[in-house]
């Protein structure tokens, strides 16, 4: 079971009902198969002060004189699920990954998107704009997919833990925030940066009182259950401050991925060779120096393109 899995309470539905039915005032009580420890929440470090001074100024940013309705509406128009279906279909055909991904949709499934075990994941009701599901279309399939495609076919699967490999999840979210936004014509992360500060808020504030912070930002109240829950996960008692913090590495691993990218002419051959942190690049092309990676239609089609774009 994955850590993510290990943190969905048992009980998860049932308290969101409460959580609801008590006018968004009840801080729910979480029940999970295993015990969970302070070990799990903290795996990937807390806040850090520079990125939450980044995160704030950007939601500065993207919240002048605008609200997040006047924002997804520069996303295009609002789709449903059989157009939802459509785009899906034309992405993995460009991508020529039709016979390897399918995609499923289902209430039960906490994510809004995901790929696991070459299935891409939509949570119902479809919530997406145009423009945003494309973005969710790189990060999960031109990213996430493709990455592991390269994976599978390296001396190195399976083997990275031995071989000294580092921590990828920095560069796999971050690469993959990157790629979200090539989607969308409202270039500003405000939802990285919400979930970074959300993060830190949460270390301190109970479940509602997070609630309520996040609703200055996202209006639909659905929505900002999703979000409150992600930082609240791994407690028993939401009266507490604390919870998994796993969504740092979507914002810092932007950042620092961009940062590579500059100082490597914006060429994402090398980011392509697996799922690996950039910092083992080098070590993972010793292992493998003719492999020839696939990437990504957005990419392939027009390199300069993605270079004016990222930049």
């Amino acid at each position: 079971m994955s850590l993510v899995q290990d943190l969905t309470p048992i009980n998860l539905e049932e308290e969101k009902q409460k959580f609801f039915d008590k006018n968004c005032k009840y801080n729910p009580q979480f029940k999970y198969k295993k015990l969970i420890t302070s070990n799990m929440l903290f795996r990937y470090g807390k806040p850090k002060p520079n990125y939450l001074e980044l995160a704030k100024e950007l939601l500065e940013k993207a919240f002048h004189n605008r609200t997040e309705a006047d924002i997804r509406k520069i996303e295009g128009e609002i789709i449903d699920l059989k157009k939802a279906k459509a785009m899906f279909n034309e992405y993995v055909i460009k991508n020529n990954l039709q016979k390897q991904i399918e995609m499923k949709c289902s209430q039960k499934f906490i994510s809004k998107a995901s790929f696991i075990s070459n299935t891409f994941k939509v949570r119902l009701p479809i919530w997406h704009r145009k423009n945003e599901f494309a973005g969710t279309l790189n990060h999960e399939i031109g990213t996430h997919a493709i990455r592991r495609i390269n994976y599978v076919q390296q001396p190195f699967y399976k083997k990275k833990v031995q071989l000294g490999f580092r921590e990828y999840l920095y560069t796999e979210e971050g690469l993959a925030s990157l790629h979200t936004l090539l989607g969308r014509k409202f270039k500003i992360d405000y939802t990285g940066a919400l979930n970074y500060l959300s993060c830190q808020k949460a270390q301190e504030l109970s479940f509602s009182d997070l609630f309520e912070f996040v609703t200055h930002y996202l209006e639909d109240q659905n929505r900002a259950w999703y979000y409150t829950f992600r930082h609240k996960r791994g407690l028993y008692d939401t009266n507490e401050g604390g919870g998994l913090t796993k969504d740092l590495v979507y914002f810092e691993g932007l950042i620092k991925v961009w940062l590579y990218l500059k100082d490597h002419s914006f060429d994402l051959r090398s980011l392509y060779w697996g799922k690996i942190a950039y910092e083992d690049i080098n070590k993972a092309k010793e292992m493998n120096p003719h492999f020839e990676p696939l990437l990504p239609y957005f990419y392939t089609n027009n390199t300069e393109k993605y270079q004016q774009d990222i930049t």
